[in-house]
């Protein structure tokens, strides 16, 4: 192919395509050599359709691109100033005003702007820099070839240390909150490290875990021959994990523990026992512990701690600095920022003391319950891996959330056996229920306890509106008997009666006399030409069975058998009610 280098596009704008590089053989190699073939371009109509080419276009002057006024002093590049003024415009502040109080520290002055947090941090997030700063500093003041946005700055350039001011005026607002937050989860930590420390319930429940583990493990079974003497804390969610050989029926060995707790396989019964909910009571912070990072409440409290450091040195450099107004703005001195930034530093150093002493207090209670629950070793060495704090929190983590988990999953597990005991004592322990009565419930026929749950005697309980209440009292369960026959109550014998007994005959004389009169010849025969299709057998013998129904209510009601609301509404499979044993 040729190796010269082609010319350029003539319209600036190249068709997208591939070069072939040997035509020779292919149907190009013609295409471009036969003089007969002439120019097959209109130029004409590709400037029609793309414009003017480069070179027509040479010509044509190209007007300037928009240049600032010569005359106009500015400080930032186009980029800049349009995000200036885009944060500037959401403050909506006089900006010598704000940079009068951000300057003299006027926390305490009628409608100070100093104590609102979003506009103090967006002010933080707008980061003017020594050159920005130097050079707004410089422009002179009041002169009308200043643009806007140098303008609205210029005051806020003019304050002293203004990021520094900035961040202490911050922190100065998040102390109080941060301190709450910080001292609130490290209390919260310290409480449930005790719990786990002084709960003899979790004791209790723990010897037995103990001794279903050796047994199943090594065959062991008294507390003098284990194999085993303790475990991790994390081998407690196991329990629930650990299914029998019926795996569809959902019992575990978290059910076996329950019923152990609660004393089903001891002589003489179930003891009342109460350990799970004892347990539970006394690791009532544990679960809300579990869900606090530790190692994030500890670095929060370092947090604290630098931005005290922080105000301490400002505190230094206001004291050295003379009381006076920023070169420039020419405001007056409404306080001493030494005294603003003294009393800050004092507040702030005493709450971080405060924090300081509570996070070693939560270390040392999660110290002594890691060693106490054997995730720790109580030798030399183990306590001087336990004072890496990182190292220490992330244990602590880590237990809070087993003993939580175990919770959760034991209380789960003994509502489950409270519910329905029978189905786990029929699989765990047989010979028990055999001799097992599920416990008395006691009966709230109204629901007037539960919040419109019934309990009906059996102890089934059912939602509100599910039940129709009886003269006596006596709660009935309203079913939805829409496409299924329920059995019908069995009804007391009665005294037979001579006119008890209504043949088919008598029926359809009943009907025959309920039926409307007969009409006339020419009113019959227009009644038969203008009716669709005849009745058939099906609607004939809904009929009459209508009519015997119809037939038996008038003499039940004329011989006192009953015309209560039931007996109107039908019986038996008919019936909507149904009564509930």
């Amino acid at each position: 192919g040729p190796t010269a280098k082609l010319p350029p596009a003539p319209f600036g704008r190249k068709l997208n395509w591939r070069h072939v590089g040997a035509v020779e053989g292919t149907i190009f190699e013609d295409l471009g050599t036969d003089p007969k073939a002439g120019a097959p371009v209109d130029v004409a109509a590709l400037r029609n359709l793309l414009g003017s080419d480069v070179e027509a276009r040479k010509d044509v002057p190209t007007a300037p691109a928009p240049k600032p006024a010569q005359d106009q002093l500015t400080v930032f590049d186009q980029n800049r100033a349009r995000n200036l003024e885009i944060c500037m415009t959401r403050i909506k502040v006089d900006t010598k005003v704000l940079a009068s109080q951000i300057a003299t520290f006027d926390v305490n002055a009628a409608g100070s702007m100093l104590g609102d947090l979003e506009m103090l941090e967006l002010l933080l997030g707008l980061q003017l820099t020594a050159e920005e700063t130097s050079a707004l500093q410089a422009l002179p003041e009041g002169d009308t070839r200043v643009r806007g946005v140098e303008v609205v700055m210029r005051p806020l350039a003019c304050v002293p240390r203004l990021q520094s001011r900035l961040r202490l005026l911050i922190f100065r607002l998040k102390m109080v909150e941060h301190h709450r937050r910080a001292g609130d989860n490290l209390h919260i930590l310290r409480l449930a490290c005790r719990q786990l420390c002084d709960s003899h319930s979790l004791k209790s429940v723990l010897r037995i875990v103990l001794s279903m583990g050796n047994y199943l493990n090594h065959g062991v079974n008294g507390s003098q021959d284990l194999a085993v003497r303790g475990f991790k804390m994390e081998s407690l969610s196991n329990l629930k994990q650990f299914r029998g050989k019926d795996a569809a029926s959902g019992i575990t060995l978290m059910h076996l523990l329950v019923l152990q707790i609660a004393g089903y396989g001891k002589p003489g019964g179930p003891a009342d026992s109460k350990v799970v909910s004892l347990l539970l009571a006394e690791l009532q912070m544990v679960p809300q512990a579990a869900k606090i990072d530790v190692g994030e409440v500890a670095a929060d409290v370092m947090s604290f701690k630098r931005e005290v450091g922080f105000v301490e040195s400002e505190r230094q450099l206001a004291s050295q600095t003379p009381p006076g107004p920023p070169p420039g703005v020419g405001w007056p001195r409404q306080q001493q920022p030494s005294e603003v930034v003294t009393d800050l530093a004092f507040r702030a150093a005493t709450m971080a003391a405060d924090l300081d002493d509570a996070l070693l207090q939560m270390e040392g209670a999660a110290e002594r319950a890691l060693v106490f629950l054997g995730e720790r070793a109580p030798n030399a060495a183990q306590r001087h891996m336990a004072t890496q704090t990182a190292y220490l929190h992330s244990e602590t983590a880590k237990l809070l959330a087993n003993i939580a988990d175990f919770a959760g999953s034991l209380k789960q597990a003994e509502s489950q056996v409270t519910a329905d005991a029978y189905r786990f004592l029929k699989v765990l322990m047989p010979e028990v229920a055999e001799n097992y009565s599920p416990p008395k419930v006691p009966v709230d026929p109204t629901g007037t306890k539960t919040g419109g749950v019934v309990t009906l005697p059996n102890g089934r309980r059912l939602p509100p509106g599910a039940v129709k209440m009886m003269g006596d009292g006596v709660p009935v369960r309203r079913t939805n008997t829409r496409g299924v026959k329920s059995q019908a109550a069995p009804e007391e014998p009665k005294e037979p009666k001579e006119d008890v007994a209504v043949s088919k005959e008598q029926i359809q004389v009943q009907v025959k006399e309920d039926q409307p009169p007969a009409a006339t010849t020419d009113t019959a025969v227009a009644a038969a030409g203008a009716s669709k299709k005849p009745q058939s057998d099906d609607v004939q013998v809904r009929q009459a069975d209508f009519f015997a129904a119809m037939l038996e209510r008038r003499r039940r009601a004329a011989h006192g058998d009953g015309d209560s609301e039931d007996g109107r509404r039908g019986s038996g499979a008919d019936s909507p009610w149904e009564e509930t044993s």
